[in-house]
């Protein structure tokens, strides 16, 4: 499955502090959000899914992610994903990119998916 992964800002990597939620275009969207940082390689803090306002105002103000800002800068991309293929996704994803931060475990089939990075961000 091929879902378009955004950022904030036209920018290739959304700073996830400075993504204003209350911005319109989050209006109804649902689907995957994905924190991640980058030092030697790219690191996934934490994969959710739900409305993505909700979650990255969540993430912003969550203690157990913002103390990595500590050491690295927090980025966040997301994804609008059907809700019946969000569970399988985020299988995939979860077993893929390895969160340092697991919120769920997923029993569902996975289904593979494009990764929001190329690797050479």
């Amino acid at each position: 499955m091929t879902v378009e992964w955004f950022t904030y800002g036209g920018s290739r990597k959304a700073a996830l502090n400075r993504v204003n939620v209350e911005d319109p275009m989050f209006d109804l969207q649902e689907g995957i959000v994905i924190v991640w940082f980058e030092d030697k390689y790219i690191e996934a803090v934490i994969i959710g899914h739900g409305m993505i306002r909700e979650l990255i105002r969540r993430y912003q103000e969550d203690f157990a992610i913002q103390k990595h800002r500590m050491y690295h800068n927090l980025y966040v991309t997301w994804a609008e994903v059907p809700r019946d293929k969000i569970p399988g996704v985020c299988a995939y994803l979860t077993e893929t990119l390895y969160p340092l931060i697991k919120e769920e475990e997923y029993d569902a089939l996975q289904i593979d998916v494009n990764l929001p990075w190329d690797y050479s961000i």
